[in-house]
């Protein structure tokens, strides 16, 4: 009897515990959202800074050999042209998908979780973004 109420007590401190852990507030600063922000940034440069300054020094026919690529190369060259040429239009975009992140952010799980697989998807798009530039670099190259 001793050994059950001894068990009985570890149980009922261990489900206080969780229960205070369940009330606890969760953080108040959005980290998903912090770092959507900053992978859409780092895109945002680049496209407009590193890709031309790459594709200038490295490829044979220098920048104007770029305007001539298809595929994902010329996708990039154009989103990269675009980005230069709409300044503007784009820093609206990043702003509103940057706020809507963070206000996503506050609300339940599942706008939770669709703030950090963006963030994930768009750090993942700039991982693209360097990999296509370097292997066409190399690809033209050779």
């Amino acid at each position: 009897m001793n050994q059950e109420q001894e068990t009985l007590r570890k149980l009922d401190r261990l489900l206080n515990q969780l229960d205070r852990k369940a009330r606890r507030p969760r953080s108040r600063f959005p980290m998903a959202a912090i770092y959507l922000t900053l992978a859409l940034i780092l895109g945002y440069q680049l496209l407009v800074r590193f890709v031309p300054m790459v594709w200038s020094t490295l490829l044979p026919g220098g920048w104007a050999q770029a305007e001539t690529l298809s595929g994902w190369p010329g996708l990039i060259y154009r989103l990269g042209w675009i980005c230069h040429t709409r300044f503007e239009a784009v820093c609206i975009a990043l702003g509103g998908i940057s706020l809507a992140g963070f206000v996503l952010s506050f609300g339940p799980w599942p706008a939770r979780l669709v703030v950090w697989l963006a963030a994930v998807g768009f750090v993942l798009v700039d991982a693209g973004i360097v990999f296509v530039a370097i292997m066409t670099c190399l690809n033209l190259a050779l």
